[in-house]
């Protein structure tokens, strides 16, 4: 049996949300699930363990744009058929960056 890690309430949000690479190049995701602490995301690309990586997520609905960037570490990653199962612990949960 898995014994849960989290601290905080995981939010199912299926949702985009694009990863930007070091050198800026623009990674389209799929968000999970979402908790003050990380986010759950699906890839068609491997990220290693340990990686960090800047997030943007649309939280707006019906065409609006409101945006919130997140600073995170790869922290659990499993594949299956050809897709990665992402864990990615935040650094900074005080206040995230928005943007309208």
């Amino acid at each position: 049996m898995i014994s849960e890690k989290r601290k905080n309430r995981r939010i199912e949000l299926a949702r985009p949300i694009l990863m930007q690479t070091a050198k800026g190049k623009n990674i389209p995701l799929k968000c999970l699930n979402f908790s003050m602490e990380g986010v759950g995301l699906l890839s068609e690309q491997k990220l290693e363990m340990g990686k960090r990586i800047i997030l943007t997520i649309n939280i707006a609905q019906h065409g609006k744009v409101r945006l919130l960037n997140f600073l995170g570490e790869v922290v659990y990653t499993c594949e299956a058929n050809n897709v990665y199962n992402i864990g990615l612990k935040f650094f900074d949960t005080e206040m995230p960056s928005v943007y309208h």
